[in-house]
């Protein structure tokens, strides 16, 4: 979950402050759950779960790391709240809580990244970063444009 790419609301309808309450998440591993809401326009907004786990001091450091080399890159200016946030994995969820509860979101969320690694450094290895279209009229992966033919 991205912090910034998405509005929370407490199930009062209030805005949800996200770094507020990570704040009580100090220790190595500890994890917690909050309820919210993702208003939508023109429609009831759907009732979430926000799973957060805090990383480890290597991780957090790794993810500091990450986040300074790409803001140089890029000539941004780095938040503090970019670097709290990144203190956390944070998953978003529907899943129901008796069923799902936040430990097991939160390995399963692992598991479904480690699959994705995996993928990531097959189409590196077999550079299938671009595949071969057979279409012209097909959209390039990662396009804005709209699809003229059916997507």
């Amino acid at each position: 979950m991205n912090p910034d790419g998405i509005v929370l609301q407490t199930p009062a309808g209030k805005p949800f402050d996200l770094l507020h309450q990570l704040q009580p998440l100090q220790r190595s591993g500890q994890i917690a759950v909050w309820q919210a809401l993702v208003p939508l326009e023109g429609r009831p907004p759907v009732a979430v779960r926000i799973c957060a786990i805090r990383k480890s001091r290597v991780a957090i450091a790794l993810a500091h790391k990450h986040l300074r080399r790409k803001a140089s890159k890029q000539g941004s200016v780095l938040r503090p709240e970019t670097l709290r946030s990144a203190e956390y994995v944070l998953v978003l969820t529907t899943l129901p809580e008796r069923e799902f509860p936040a430990p097991l979101v939160l390995e399963g969320y692992r598991f479904r990244w480690q699959i994705e690694l995996v993928f990531k450094r097959f189409q590196q290895i077999a550079q299938l970063g671009h595949l071969p279209k057979q279409d012209r009229r097909a959209p390039k992966l990662g396009s804005t444009a709209s699809c003229s033919w059916p997507c």
